[in-house]
């Protein structure tokens, strides 16, 4: 039980299985989920809903996130439409990749580097010109990939399957958990949970436990915000977000 007797503040948000809290608990730590955003349906289905009922018509889809996976199934089964099987599959991180094939999506292409510049350059090897991309994600993202693959001749549909916004109401849960509970770390897995922790915490205690951030992009954000991360993921994923952590506590340990 390598982290047996550490305290983990946890700041993601889910709609399906928190997978994070499940591999931390699994190797000893007791874990606060204290998520600094809520992840909620778009206000308007709409342009999903328009794609989904022209899927033929797309030469790839793009998941950047299980959220994704999840939120696109879910709309699929309620407006009562099937997937296309036809359809090839770029993930971003093996755990959307598992999820995608649980669902029997074939999945054709996981870049080495799990973020959206090694997306972008996986698919750069491919012929883009005039192929379509059926892109469903959150509402607010980062557009590097979009203004990319269209720069190169790609039509991207863009449609938002879900939203951050943040959660407010774990203002007080989360002031308490640093406060009076000492975490010993603070993980960040994105920069949108890295923004959202300092508005719904309102400001910094003089003071943080170690941070451990899931890749080069949160790391950045965590210094763009007057905050230093203790371990950055490699491999960016939660098996390598909770691996850089066992590692740091084994050659220094916190306790």
């Amino acid at each position: 039980m390598e982290l047996q007797g550490l305290h983990i503040l946890t700041t993601r948000d889910s709609l399906g299985t928190d997978h994070l809290k499940g591999m931390l608990e699994a190797k000893g730590a007791r874990v606060s989920a204290i998520p600094t955003l809520s992840l909620l349906p778009p206000d308007d289905w709409s342009s999903f809903d328009q794609a989904a009922q022209s899927l033929a018509q797309f030469d790839w889809a793009i998941f950047t996130s299980i959220n994704a996976v999840f939120q696109t199934a879910k709309r699929l089964k309620e407006l009562g439409l099937p997937w296309n099987p036809g359809l090839k599959i770029a993930a971003v991180g093996q755990k959307t990749a598992l999820e995608l094939e649980s669902l029997g999506w074939k999945v054709s292409l996981v870049p080495k580097d799990f973020q959206a510049e090694g997306l972008l350059k996986a698919l750069e090897a491919t012929r883009l010109e005039g192929k379509r991309f059926f892109f469903p994600r959150a509402e607010q993202a980062r557009e590097l990939l979009v203004d990319s693959l269209r720069f190169l001749g790609a039509k991207v549909e863009l449609v938002g399957v879900y939203k951050n916004e943040p959660a407010w109401e774990n203002h007080a849960k989360l002031k308490a958990c640093l406060e009076e509970d000492a975490p010993h770390w603070i993980t960040f897995t994105s920069a949108s949970t890295v923004q959202n922790f300092l508005k719904v915490l309102g400001e910094l205690p003089d003071a943080l436990p170690r941070l451990a951030s899931i890749g080069k992009v949160t790391s950045m954000e965590l210094r763009n915000k007057g905050m230093v991360a203790t371990v950055t993921a490699e491999p960016q994923t939660l098996e390598g977000l909770v691996g850089a952590i066992i590692k740091k506590e084994e050659r220094d340990p916190s306790l």
